[in-house]
């Protein structure tokens, strides 16, 4: 059998390489894995709680809110999206939104910042994930939270499960400023 033309074989590598790498799955979105009692927030709900810091003033949160909204609408089985706004006056809030924030957003203004600061808080936007009163991990920045890795992830946190790979950060005991 003749050797094959140079150029047929580098397209065969190339489907190759292609057909391997799309089996595998991207690493999963940066986060900081916590351990440790979470602040007390009023009428947490039960079970996992994405507390997600956020301001319509803030072009990333903007950035992001749909991507959370979208998670919100249809969360991880046992995950629960918690927003927490610094809008002051409420008419930016009412203004952005169009009207009320989204019920699934579950809302809540944070004037003071008593739970960022108790969060540790203090760039935006920023999330907590909160299982069962125990802190279990922080994403920085913001994040694409409806793709499939996001969820994935979110997923296996909030059932208790080990991360699919190690955290990008080392674990942390507590949250700074939490007391």
């Amino acid at each position: 059998m003749p050797p094959r033309p140079p150029r047929l074989r580098s397209s065969a590598l190339t489907i190759a390489l292609l057909a391997f790498t799309g089996c595998s799955e991207p690493a999963p979105p940066p986060y900081t894995r916590l351990e440790g009692p979470a602040p007390a927030v009023e009428r947490l709900p039960a079970g996992a709680v994405l507390v997600a810091f956020w301001a319509s003033w803030c072009p990333p949160c903007r950035a992001e809110l749909p991507a959370l909204r979208a998670l919100a609408r249809q969360p991880p089985q046992s995950v629960t999206v918690l927003t927490l706004g610094e809008d002051e006056p409420e008419q930016a809030v009412r203004a952005f939104f169009q009207g009320p924030p989204p019920p699934e957003l579950g809302y809540r203004r944070d004037l003071d910042r008593r739970y960022a600061t108790a969060f540790g808080v203090d760039v935006l936007p920023a999330a907590i994930l909160v299982r069962d009163g125990r802190l279990v991990a922080r994403f920085d920045g913001p994040q694409d939270w409806a793709s499939p890795g996001m969820r994935r992830l979110l997923a296996r946190l909030a059932g208790g499960g080990d991360p699919p790979t190690r955290p990008s950060r080392p674990a942390v005991d507590a949250v700074r400023g939490a007391q």
